[in-house]
């Protein structure tokens, strides 16, 4: 049987999921968005015959319309079968009926990886051709999808399917192709839904994971076998730490370092039940960035990136088990020190020394103070930065700002903002002390109420 409920709905103007779902709700039958998904877009594993009454009024139907039988095969009648009525002819030669036996189940078409030559279609959710995976026919990067985010309606197509943050995949990607590199926007997800950018998507077949064999073109004879006892050329160590494809052909060739860094591999895939598909690749990126590694050296994690995005490996896993095996420079720049580089910028440059040299104490510690937490010193300098720029126009050093200035700009503020601005102040101020005088931050014991 064939279930037929979107075509029936479009013939009568009903084009959404949600609006049917609504219709259905107010002649209270109540479905939840996932099985409405299945409803709409899929084929239901069960539908109640009470539910069924339901759909048809609304939709002033017949069963017939959402059942339509596919013509197949008729089955064997029971006496038919060869091996029954050879038992049964022997059983009237011996004199005595046949024995009765038990009819056997038809057989289940069990859901899963589509086979190898089965023809490409097109994925449900974000209608790429290609080759399809699980029950539904979905695409790969769908089939992920799907197990991990629930159902509901898209807010910028109105399809009930997946959905990442109220937009499905599909949407993200049109938004993504918008957005051309920038971060996207709420504005690139409305336009998402007006149109789609249709792709291919899986054309090889799933499960390979090794690269197949080159074939040779018509008229010219495969390569010669090499010969017995040849050894491949590898290039200088430190002629070149570009990560290039001459990296594959060392990849073959283990070294100390690789040796290490693939039981360390081994010891986390173990730890955490990666499939062999992670471990395949994880023994690739490592691979490509040990394969000339010389001894002593440091991989740093800027180089990374560059050597194993374009091969679609993990730069997160791989940089994890050279940080445990002793191989990894971290060269990474840490957000709160750029954010601090991007604002103290914004300062004269009297004032910017100083702020600088306290957020630094506050989040290294001094020889009278204790290290403060990151989030911490990032909320003082998001409290505090707002003031200095206002001062600033006035102002090159911390030291010309006087009590009324700080009052008159902490006055218009309320609640817990007034406290964190006055904490952060307070700590700022009292870092930098006037030689010939106090901080202009009234002691905590006189600070106004925050409601106030």
């Amino acid at each position: 049987m064939k279930w037929n409920l979107r075509l029936a709905a479009a013939n009568r103007g009903i084009w959404k999921a949600s609006e049917l779902q609504r219709m259905l709700a107010e002649a209270g039958l109540v479905i939840s968005a996932g099985k409405m998904s299945g409803l709409w877009s899929g084929r239901p594993a069960s539908v109640k015959l009470d539910d069924l009454d339901v759909i048809c009024a609304v939709l002033g139907c017949g069963v017939e319309e959402l059942l339509i039988a596919e013509p197949g095969i008729p089955a064997r009648p029971a006496g038919d079968q060869p091996g029954q009525q050879a038992a049964a002819s022997s059983g009237r030669a011996a004199g005595h009926a046949p024995a009765p036996r038990r009819p056997l189940a038809p057989a289940r078409v069990t859901s899963g990886r589509r086979p190898a030559g089965a023809p490409a279609t097109s994925c449900p959710d974000c209608l790429s051709f290609g080759s399809s995976y699980g029950a539904k026919s979905y695409c790969r990067a769908c089939y992920d999808f799907t197990r991990r985010y629930h159902p509901g309606e898209c807010a910028s197509c109105r399809r009930i399917l997946a959905v990442k943050k109220g937009h499905c995949r599909l949407c993200w990607l049109q938004a993504g192709l918008t957005a051309s590199g920038r971060r996207i926007t709420p504005t690139d997800l409305a336009r998402a839904g007006r149109y789609q950018q249709l792709s291919f998507a899986g054309m090889s077949r799933l499960g390979h994971i090794s690269p197949q064999p080159a074939v040779p073109a018509r008229g010219h004879p495969w390569p010669p076998a090499p010969a017995a006892g040849t050894q491949l050329q590898l290039p200088v160590p430190g002629q070149s730490r570009h990560f290039d494809k001459a990296h594959w052909v060392a990849s073959k060739i283990t070294n100390e370092a690789l040796l290490q860094a693939r039981h360390v591999a081994a010891e986390l895939a173990g730890t955490r039940g990666w499939n062999p598909c992670i471990v395949t690749e994880t023994g690739r990126a490592l691979a490509v960035v040990l394969a000339d590694h010389i001894p002593g050296d440091l991989i740093a994690w800027s180089a990374l990136s560059p050597a194993l995005r374009s091969r679609d490996l993990s730069v997160t896993r791989t940089a994890e088990i050279l940080g445990l095996a002793g191989l990894l420079h971290d060269d990474r720049v840490p957000s709160f020190t750029s954010l601090m580089r991007e604002r103290l910028a914004l300062l004269p440059a009297p004032t910017a020394a100083d702020v600088g040299h306290w957020l630094r104490t506050r989040i290294q510690g001094g020889p009278r103070s204790h290290p403060r937490n990151e989030h911490t010193v990032r909320m003082n300098l998001n409290r505090a930065h707002p003031l200095l720029l206002e001062w600033a126009g006035n102002y090159a050093h911390l030291r010309e700002i006087t009590a009324a200035d700080v009052t008159a700009a902490t006055t218009p503020l309320r609640g817990s903002l007034r406290r964190q601005t006055l904490t952060a102040l307070r700590s700022l101020f009292g870092h930098c002390k006037k030689p010939a005088g106090s901080s202009p931050i009234p002691p905590a014991a006189s600070t106004p109420a925050s409601g106030h």
